[in-house]
């Protein structure tokens, strides 16, 4: 992750403490990884060891520990149940939902992208992770 988009996530932290996680640990993220049998993006790997389940504006990005903004799931949980009812989505981590309860993933190619239950297609949202945030901050 750029220096940049660091300094303006660190920079919304510090005025909104409450919508900051709790750092996850390279171990909660390796194990997350093979339990699930994908591996995470680099740039939400970072985020996560850094910042942990937080809230960027509008946006929940689900970790293991979250900000008490949002909901108790973590990534595992939640990419688990949405592999359950959409079997073509095996390769997406996801990170979070939008408020009309499609979910949000980052896909094997590093893509944030959602998927639209209503109409039953998906859409990429942004090209990297990165880009996701830096659409709030």
């Amino acid at each position: 992750m750029k220096e940049s988009t660091i300094k303006k996530i660190d920079e919304f932290f510090e005025k909104n403490p409450i919508a900051k996680g709790v750092p996850t640990s390279e171990n909660e993220i390796r194990e997350a990884e093979n339990e699930l049998g994908i591996k995470f993006d680099s740039d939400y790997i970072f985020f996560q060891l850094r910042y942990g389940g937080s809230m960027i504006g509008a946006k929940e990005i689900y970790g293991f520990q979250n900000s008490e903004l949002m909901g108790e799931d973590n990534m595992v949980e939640l990419t688990k149940s949405y592999r359950e009812n959409e079997d073509s989505f095996m390769d997406w981590l996801i990170i979070g939902a939008d408020y009309s309860g499609n979910f949000i993933g980052i896909n094997k190619e590093g893509n944030v992208v959602v998927y639209d239950h209503d109409i039953g297609e998906y859409k990429k949202l942004t090209n990297t992770f990165e880009q996701y945030i830096l659409e709030t901050t």
